[in-house]
This record gives structure tokens, C-alpha cells and sequence, in this order.
């Protein structure tokens, strides 16, 4: 019963494709991309150079992507960066456009580094460190609306109780089934085959569909590391990493009758509740070569981080007849999932140039195999993901991540502009739209004595396709989601 039930969870689970790929209660193959892929903030300085900083190291937030930037410091360090975050969307659903904004303040960096000098020859400078940043913030708000006549998610919910004997029903299924059935959306008839259920929306029947969700959260990674210098040629940096994700999601979703001759039923709505924690643990290795005093080469490596989720969900349901009447219904239990994800690793190369030590450019390529994501069991659990995973296989597909970032100094001021590339990590032809996301970053900063203050301005762009259900009977909406962040750094030196 465990596996019909994900299947059907699954066809029920708001995919966010490209973007935030959310399954409201059971983890699904869509979750790959909203826990592997990053959209570091850190420092000010970091965000503004478009997170591209492998070669050049010489900021704390480098310990999440390439900790061999530790290595590059002289003296100890204390940074703080508060940001405030806004995520804008525009919805399309079959011809309705909808706008959306929702405003998050965030502290996105908090580093301290500290430096001692070594009394060796060759091994110059040992550096120790820790830093919080901030990989992804999930603070959105979108609103649907469509009118279609192509099918009802109720024909979905009929589907699946199909064989379903009515003294079984909450058994079966608490969430979906079982309150759609006490709230006379569904009814069932008996033959010589078994039980079969019909849904009081006639096949045909023109619907308004409307569908919100607000969603909230974050995900955050807190790293620990050390990292050497040797003869101010070959920096090495080891670290490791304490990842948590912080998720709660609301959802309303509703179907209003626009052919009211053709069912008795006016409207009915239910709201879908979950909340999901996870916490999981990488470790990262890097290492930055001085070819020349212009020219520096970097190198790292991230290995999967190894999740343990739990998600809890619940649903409640309400239904209006066009005579009056109305049933509302809340779910029968209190949905537990415990499970756990590895994510892809990560390898990146970079190069960076230093032109009349007045100038910094630094670009970036980032590999990673989404493919190679994986579910499995918690312990004391006997979830089968055989089917998930197999979907990830072929859902998925290894991408090649673009960061690009420069900056030039005079005196105590620094401007600094970046650029970042992450394409679609889905199978050609699985997604209508292109599932790319590009940012543009830009910044300035002031660096005197023991301080340092700056500033950064970043927006990101993605264009994503969103199913309300079994996309083999709805058409997608097209979701536009700009995120722009700003930031301020206070650093300090000793």
C-alpha cells in the first residue's frame, strides 16, 4: 500500500521544475534540485563578484566552495553580513498572468579566521577558521489562477481509490482519499469487479482553478576548516561542512464550478500543511597554486552531503453545493516521513588574474551530476525508493555551472561587478520552459586600516514550468521568479 500511496503523493506534489521542485508530503524525485542545487550569499564582497572567487581566495564564504581560500590570509578576520531579500514572481496559467512579492531579512555570512605564523622555512602561515552562509532562502509567495475544461484533480483522486472498499477508505489513505470521500467529492459504486469511485465533476466541465502557496525557510551551511600556506606559492585547505534546510509550505488549492449545470457541486478547496527539517554533512578539500604573481589556478573538491530528512505533513478539506449544503473534513492522521538524500559532489576549476595589483578577475567552472543523486531509508524504516531513484536517472543530467566575477581597487574603494550561469539540470525535453537561472551581482567596498565595509546588489533569474498535478492531463504554467538580494558586510581585522 506504502508504494500506491507515493504514487500518488508524487502526482499530487507541487512540482516547481527547475526551480524549487516541492513534494508537499512524501519526498519524490523532484526534491533532487531543491536540496542540490545553491545559491550562496555569504559576504557582500563574495555575492558581488558572482560567488566566483576559486583562484583568488581571501574571503570566509571561499571556505564553502574552496577552502583553500583560507590560506591566503595574513591576519585574523571577523565579518558579519545582514541582507534583505526580495523574490518577485509572475505567474502564467492558461492565459491569467499573476504577480507575487515576498521580502526576507537575513543574515547570509558570519566568519572569523585566525592566523598563525609558522616557524618553518617553507610552511609560512597556518589558518583556522569557521563561517555560516547561507545556500538558498525559500521565502516565495505564488498565486495561480486558470479556467480550463481539461480535467479536475479530482478525476486523479478517483483514479487512485480505485479497488478501495469505503470500511478501508482512512486506512488506505487519510490525506486525499479519505477526506475527498466524507466530503462527498467523490462516490463510489460496487460491480462484480470490486469497488470503483466516480467524482462529482463531470468530464468536460469548465473550472476555475485557484492555487496559492507560500512557502519559507532556508538553507543554511555552517563550515569548519583549516588551511596552510607553503611558500606563498600552493595554498591547501580542508573543511567541513553542517548543512540544515528549514522548510514550511502552505498551500490552498481550489476548484470552483463555471458550468453550474452540469454538477451539483458550487466549489470546494483543501489546504495542505508540511514542514521539513534536514540536516546533512559534507567535507570539502582545496588547493590554489601561485603560477606566476599574475596568474593563480584553483582547484576543490565537495563530496555528497549525506541528509537526514523529516517531513510532517496534514490536509484539511471543505466542499459547497449549489443547494446549500457544505462538509469540511480535516485529514484522519498527521503524516511522518523519515528518510535520507545524498546529494551529487562537486569539483571546480578556476583561474584567476591579478592585473597591476590593482585588478582581480576570477572565472569559474563547477561540475556536478545530478543523476547521481540518491534516496534511502532511514533507519527502523521500510520505504522502498527503487522507483525514485530510477525516476533521477532518468530525470537528471550532469551541468557545468559559469561563475565570472571581477574587481578593480583605487586607494581604499573597490568596484566589483559578477555573472553566474546555471543551466537546466533536466533531461532535454522534460520541461517546457528552459529551466536556465542566470544572476547578475554588482558592488562596491571600502577597505582602511582594520576595516572594511560593503556593499552588494544581486538579482537572479529563472523562468520554470509548474504542474498543479499528473501533467499528462494539465497543461503547465509558466512561473518567471526574479530574486534580488542586498547586502552589507562589517569586517575586522587583528
Amino acid at each position: 500500500m506504502i508504494r500506491e500511496l507515493n504514487h500518488l503523493w508524487a502526482a499530487l506534489s507541487i512540482a516547481w521544475l527547475s526551480f524549487a521542485c516541492v513534494s508537499i508530503q512524501a519526498q519524490s524525485e523532484s526534491d533532487v534540485m531543491l536540496y542540490s542545487s545553491h545559491d550562496i550569499y555569504g559576504s557582500a564582497r563574495f555575492s558581488a563578484m558572482g560567488s566566483s572567487f576559486g583562484a583568488l581566495g581571501g574571503d570566509i564564504s571561499t571556505m564553502s566552495t574552496n577552502p583553500a581560500g583560507l590560506g591566503l590570509f595574513r591576519s585574523g578576520e571577523f565579518t558579519l553580513t545582514p541582507a534583505l531579500i526580495t523574490s518577485n514572481t509572475n505567474s502564467s496559467y492558461y492565459g491569467n498572468e499573476i504577480e507575487e512579492s515576498d521580502i526576507d531579512f537575513a543574515f547570509t555570512n558570519l566568519g572569523y579566521a585566525q592566523v598563525y605564523e609558522l616557524d618553518h622555512d617553507k610552511w609560512k602561515y597556518a589558518q583556522f577558521g569557521f563561517a555560516f552562509n547561507r545556500l538558498k532562502d525559500f521565502h516565495a509567495d505564488r498565486t495561480l489562477n486558470g479556467r480550463q475544461d481539461e480535467s479536475s484533480l479530482l478525476d486523479l483522486i478517483a483514479g487512485e481509490a480505485l479497488g478501495v472498499d469505503t470500511n478501508d477508505i482512512i486506512s488506505y489513505d487519510p490525506f486525499y482519499i479519505a477526506p475527498a470521500y466524507f466530503t462527498f467529492l467523490i462516490d463510489p459504486y460496487v460491480d462484480s469487479d470490486g469497488f470503483f469511485y466516480e467524482d462529482v465533476i463531470p468530464d468536460g466541465t469548465r473550472l476555475d482553478q485557484d492555487i496559492s502557496i507560500s512557502q519559507r525557510g532556508r538553507m543554511s551551511e555552517t563550515v569548519f576548516g583549516g588551511a596552510a600556506n607553503y611558500d606563498d606559492r600552493l595554498y591547501i585547505g580542508f573543511s567541513m561542512a553542517f548543512q540544515r534546510a528549514i522548510r514550511d509550505e502552505l498551500m490552498l488549492f481550489r476548484e470552483t464550478v463555471v458550468d453550474t449545470g452540469m454538477t451539483e457541486l458550487d466549489f470546494y478547496e483543501f489546504d495542505q500543511d508540511l514542514e521539513v527539517r534536514g540536516d546533512g554533512v559534507n567535507i570539502k578539500l582545496g588547493a590554489i597554486y601561485r603560477a606566476t604573481d599574475n596568474i593563480r589556478i584553483g582547484g576543490s573538491y565537495t563530496s555528497p552531503t549525506w541528509f537526514s530528512f523529516s517531513n510532517t505533513w496534514s490536509t484539511s478539506w471543505y466542499s459547497r453545493f449549489d443547494n446549500g449544503d457544505t462538509y469540511a473534513e480535516s485529514s484522519f492522521a498527521i503524516g511522518l516521513n523519515q528518510y535520507r538524500f545524498r546529494s551529487p559532489s562537486r569539483l571546480t576549476a578556476s583561474l584567476g588574474l591579478i592585473i597591476a595589483k590593482q585588478a582581480a578577475l576570477n572565472i569559474e567552472y563547477e561540475y556536478l551530476d545530478f543523476s547521481g543523486a540518491k534516496f534511502s531509508r532511514a533507519a527502523g524504516t521500510d520505504l522502498d525508493f527503487s522507483v525514485e531513484n530510477n525516476e533521477i536517472a532518468r530525470q537528471y543530467v550532469p551541468v557545468g555551472n559559469l561563475r565570472i566575477g571581477g574587481e578593480w581597487r583605487y586607494k581604499t574603494i573597490s568596484l566589483r561587478g559578477g555573472f553566474a550561469y546555471y543551466p537546466s539540470p533536466f533531461e532535454e525535453g522534460l520541461t517546457i520552459s528552459s529551466a536556465d537561472r542566470y544572476q547578475y551581482s554588482t558592488g562596491l567596498g571600502y577597505r582602511k586600516d582594520r576595516f572594511n565595509l560593503d556593499l552588494a546588489y544581486r538579482i537572479s533569474r529563472s523562468v520554470s514550468d509548474y504542474y498543479p498535478y499528473d501533467p499528462d492531463i494539465i497543461a503547465a504554467a509558466e512561473i518567471e521568479d526574479e530574486v534580488h538580494a542586498l547586502m552589507l558586510t562589517l569586517g575586522f581585522r587583528f
